[in-house]
């Protein structure tokens, strides 16, 4: 604990303002306020509730050694905004292709010949015989083909590999922010508690990181705010407070909307008629967009009235991680 208290220390008066650690025993980081950033709950459909989208204009085979360059640029194309995202040379391409077996394939998704999208299948026989999606990529730079197209097209092919194989689900463990993900549960995917990241974060600086995300916010969220559908919303005013502890007070930053203005201000002159304690480490999830303040609350790792939680989230947009989770360090 006392390294520990050390480093955050020593993070804080070298100018960080964001701590990030991995480890095999988050629990002990727990007690220090650390959180883990992602959860990648189970989800998996009947193959019958997979509708098998015809895929016109695509072909499918597994990968090869031949296809590892354009695995490689596909990788880096689809994780181009996760910037903690492990590098996956051409060699590295080449081990993960050589190890491919009967249990454990790389599909790819093809365009006129060229690879737009894989996914890595992994084969569970027995008695609840299932196809899991472990990972996927897809990157559609330099066509008129919309991801959403690739994806359907995907699943499709692979619906159809788990009825061969006499699969009885098709699931996938990635986090709820993937598309992949959220397509499967829109189309009533079965969620079970799933892994949660060995990757964990914390506010270091508490003043200087609120400052910088509320520039974020002002000069990117707000404007990118639906006028329309903000507008259909009644006025409110919310304060998260913020534990710093190297402050006497918590940190507040009050977001508002009154008539047809969106705000968000750090340390308002009155108090937020609505103030709501938050962690460090809630903070950071919500900021890094792995989190929805709705799926923050659902997970047990935060309490919010449930009056607050739609109007913060167009503070806070989801993206699908700054780490893909299916590398480890």
């Amino acid at each position: 604990q006392k390294m520990l208290a050390g480093a955050e220390e020593h993070m804080y008066k070298n100018g960080f303002e964001i701590g990030i650690l991995f480890t095999g025993s988050p629990s002990f980081y727990r007690h220090a306020g650390w959180v883990q950033a992602t959860n990648e709950p189970y989800c998996a459909l009947q193959v019958s509730k997979l509708a098998n989208q015809a895929a016109s204009g695509f072909t499918f085979r597994w990968l090869d050694r031949s296809d590892r360059v354009a695995a490689t640029r596909l990788y880096e194309d689809f994780n181009k905004d996760r910037p903690l995202t492990r590098i996956r040379d051409e060699i590295a391409w080449e081990r993960r292709i050589d190890r491919q077996g009967e249990k454990h394939k790389y599909l790819g998704a093809f365009l006129g010949g060229t690879l737009i999208g894989y996914c890595g299948i992994e084969f569970h026989g027995g008695k609840d015989a299932r196809l899991d999606i472990g990972e996927y990529a897809i990157s559609t730079r330099g066509t008129a083909i919309e991801e959403g197209r690739v994806l359907e097209a995907m699943l499709g092919h692979v619906n159809a590999l788990a009825i061969t194989s006499g699969s009885r689900r098709v699931g996938t463990s990635l986090p709820a922010t993937y598309p992949l993900s959220a397509r499967m549960r829109a189309s009533g995917a079965e969620v079970k508690d799933g892994w949660w990241s060995p990757m964990m974060i914390l506010v270091i600086n508490v003043p200087a990181f609120v400052e910088k995300l509320g520039m974020y916010q002002e000069r990117v969220v707000i404007p990118s705010i639906d006028p329309a559908g903000i507008a259909r919303v009644a006025d409110f005013c919310i304060g998260l407070a913020i534990e710093d502890p190297r402050g006497t007070d918590p940190v507040v930053v009050q977001y508002a909307k009154t008539r047809d203005r969106v705000s968000v201000r750090a340390n308002p002159p009155g108090r937020p008629s609505n103030l709501v304690p938050i962690s460090r480490g809630q903070l950071a999830l919500l900021a890094f967009g792995n989190f929805t303040p709705r799926m923050l609350v659902e997970s047990g790792n935060w309490a919010c009235p449930e009056a607050l939680l739609d109007p913060l989230a167009a503070f806070f947009p989801t993206v699908a991680g700054t780490v893909y989770p299916r590398d480890h360090f």
